[in-house]
């Protein structure tokens, strides 16, 4: 299990980067829907997914974008009801940017043999509120601004992350993303692991010294 901390905005975001997938909740002709899906985050945290037109909850997002994501860190855990989780719910959007197709791949590698095809899109979520629930008498809604990174932060990550990549992958083999609140290392296994920094960053260059937490 992970030690995720006290400071419940900040563990929740903390959930969303640290999670690979999620349960998706759309609505099909008026009644929910769940599917599982990979999952990816933006620089500020906004859930990112990858999809095909051809699957019912795309076809179910094209008619109505309103979803949910359920996040669980379930590992360690006899009893998955006991493990943290997060619900983020808002309106799911298509998205052209290359960044945050760069950025999904980064974190889910597997995907490259068929994010290619013609029915395959970036969908990001517009986060609107998130339901976290920590164990005993420690569940609460929160708004996406309470959570999720200032957008200049966001920026500021997103314009340095090539460059960090750049200066850091000689002493971080396999690093392949890197944001305000931690690396992304992937293994020879194509397997990717989040590594948390201490407490979030604000400034990019404070990532050169964050880095070197231990394992």
């Amino acid at each position: 299990m992970i030690e995720l901390g006290e400071n419940n905005p900040l563990v929740t975001r903390r959930i969303l980067r640290l999670a690979s997938h999620a349960c998706l909740a759309t609505l099909s002709q008026g009644n929910p829907y769940a599917s599982l899906v990979a999952v990816a985050t933006d620089h500020d945290g906004s859930p990112l997914l990858l999809l095909s037109t051809l699957a019912d909850h795309t076809q179910n997002l094209e008619a109505d974008n309103r979803a949910s994501l359920l996040f669980a860190l379930t590992g360690g855990h006899a009893n998955p009801q006991t493990a943290p989780r997060v619900t983020a719910t808002g309106r799911l959007e298509r998205s052209d940017s290359p960044r945050q197709r760069e950025r999904y791949l980064a974190r889910q590698p597997g995907a490259a043999l068929y994010a290619g095809f013609a029915d395959f899109s970036i969908w990001r979520m517009n986060v609107a509120r998130l339901h976290f629930v920590g164990g005993f008498g420690r569940a609460v809604w929160f708004e996406a601004r309470q959570v999720l990174l200032a957008e200049e932060t966001a920026k500021r990550f997103a314009e340095a992350e090539g460059g960090l990549i750049a200066k850091l992958s000689q002493t971080h083999p396999g690093l392949c993303g890197i944001d305000a609140d931690g690396i992304d290392l992937a293994s020879q296994e194509g397997l990717v692991k989040r590594r948390l920094f201490d407490k979030p960053l604000e400034q990019p260059d404070e990532a050169l010294d964050a880095a070197l937490i231990p394992e």
